[in-house]
């Protein structure tokens, strides 16, 4: 193939579009060099070398042509080593020396308000910014907001005191700054952390590797974890270095009195950053139930209409706990729950009762249509996840 034979054949494709209907004319036009096509179909090869990923219509995969330069000696520093799955995935590569810690944290509190700061979650919050400008106010001109970049507008600080995740990293603009709030919680995709597995484990995923993911809690405290343990550590490790990195660009001279504010749902990732960071403080902030305002949801508005029964209000309750994690011991392999248990959790006798007095009534009918959960039969078959 020649520069000049792939010009005569996709000119021989435009000019007749109604027999080549299949082709993408878009992709076809970038395709302007032999070099050009040669990469693309190297890249399309890469889909039948490996385990490929179905999402959101979508294959992934990862690229195995990249390989490491390596010299004959090879030591590497990295002050967030421990946190970086590349290292403890690929230990055929890497060989992590687990250094003592030389800087003292002594003087940084790591505060942290645990409440979710997905950016899903926070667009439920209705005075979110509201209470994270109340407790940065304290700290006046000397402290670092970091969160997303559309959300800086919303904080009450000097534009110079506002970074966010992607332009924070390895930065000293803000080195002499004493104090840091982290107010988002900066996370991939599924998919991402999938593929850096697959990627840096250089192995498959077989028949026992659980890809699914759940929530546990309600509102604030709604928290989000993959099922795999290994997976999790990965999405765990990573958010935690990501949080470390960012909190890292104030007090670079290690002489002043810190707080890193970090408003996080996450005990895991404050443990990793406790341990990661040398005779350092935490505290855990807590706050009244009713703190953080959210937007009434169509779920609210159901459990508020079935009050007037309480069977019924409990049911549905029930099941909104059991969607988000919580009665897992009552909830099979294939998400069904025996009707029998659920009688027995509500304190019904009889299943003509439990009928009665819960299935029956128009608005459980309309709260189960609503969320794809089916009441037939023996079981309460919750819609598959993941």
């Amino acid at each position: 193939m020649t520069n000049a034979t792939l010009l005569e054949w996709r000119n021989s494709i435009i000019q007749s579009p109604e027999l080549y209907q299949s082709i993408n004319l878009n992709l076809l036009f970038t395709l302007n060099t032999e070099r050009k096509l040669r990469d693309q179909l190297l890249s399309y090869k890469q889909l039948y070398m490996g385990m490929c990923l179905y999402s959101d219509k979508k294959l992934y995969t990862t690229d195995k042509r990249y390989e490491y330069w390596f010299l004959d000696n090879n030591i590497m520093l990295d002050a967030s080593g421990e946190l970086q799955s590349a290292y403890s995935l690929n230990q055929d590569e890497f060989v992590l020396q687990h250094c003592e810690k030389v800087l003292d944290h002594n003087k940084w509190k790591i505060i942290n308000i645990p409440v979710n700061t997905t950016s899903a979650c926070k667009e439920k919050i209705l005075n979110f910014y509201d209470i994270v400008n109340e407790k940065i106010k304290k700290y006046g001109d000397d402290i670092l907001i970091i969160g997303k970049k559309d959300e800086m507008d919303m904080i009450s600080a000097p534009d110079e005191n506002k970074g966010y995740f992607g332009n924070v990293t390895g930065s000293n603009k803000w080195y002499d700054k004493r104090n840091v709030a982290i107010i988002q919680t900066h996370n991939l995709s599924d998919v991402d952390y999938i593929l850096k597995y697959l990627h840096y484990a250089k192995k498959k995923i077989d028949s026992e590797f659980t890809l699914s993911a759940k929530c546990n809690g309600r509102k604030e405290r709604k928290s989000y974890s993959f099922n795999d343990n290994r997976l999790e550590e990965i999405r765990v490790k990573w958010i935690a270095s990501e949080i470390y990195q960012a909190i890292k660009r104030v007090n670079r001279n290690m002489r002043y009195d810190t707080d890193a504010l970090i408003f996080i749902n996450n005990e895991q990732v404050i443990e990793l950053l406790k341990n990661h960071m040398k005779n350092a403080h935490v505290e855990i902030l807590q706050y009244d139930e009713d703190e953080f305002v959210f937007e009434t949801s169509k779920q609210d508005e159901y459990l508020q209409e079935l009050k007037k029964d309480s069977y019924a209000s409990k049911f549905v309750e029930f099941l909104a706990e059991a969607q988000n994690g919580l009665h897992s011991e009552l909830v099979d392999d294939n998400r069904r729950i025996s009707k029998i248990k659920v009688r027995e959790y509500l304190g019904i006798k009889t299943s003509g009762n439990f009928s009665n007095k819960v299935l029956n009534k128009s608005e459980v009918i309309r709260y189960c249509e609503a969320r794809k959960i089916n009441i037939t039969g023996q079981y309460i078959k919750l819609p598959k996840t993941g």
